[in-house]
């Protein structure tokens, strides 16, 4: 799991602080149905994580590339980048 996260890391990516196992046998029946309830709550928490806190840095770093004065912000890089493609970024 470690591996993964400094990959993702190495590419500018976040993770979450945790990760979800599966045993197929104990974990859904026949039909890939989720039968452990454990599971079950770790996949709605994970689901509701990645949604939460995906749109808050989604936010902010929206918010530092239309800022003028950001300059020692990693969003700061992409910059111009993302104000050339119309419709993703608005300036102030």
């Amino acid at each position: 799991m470690d591996q993964m996260r400094t990959a993702v890391r190495q590419c500018y990516g976040w993770s979450l602080p945790y990760g979800i196992s599966i045993d197929g046998e104990q974990d859904f029946n026949d039909h890939g149905e989720i039968i452990n309830i454990l599971l079950n709550r770790r996949l709605r928490m994970l689901a509701r994580d990645l949604v939460v806190y995906g749109s808050l840095i989604r936010g902010q770093f929206l918010q530092d590339i239309i800022e003028d004065d950001l300059s020692d912000t990693f969003a700061v890089r992409y910059k111009s980048l993302l104000q050339e493609q119309e419709g993703l970024v608005t300036t102030k």
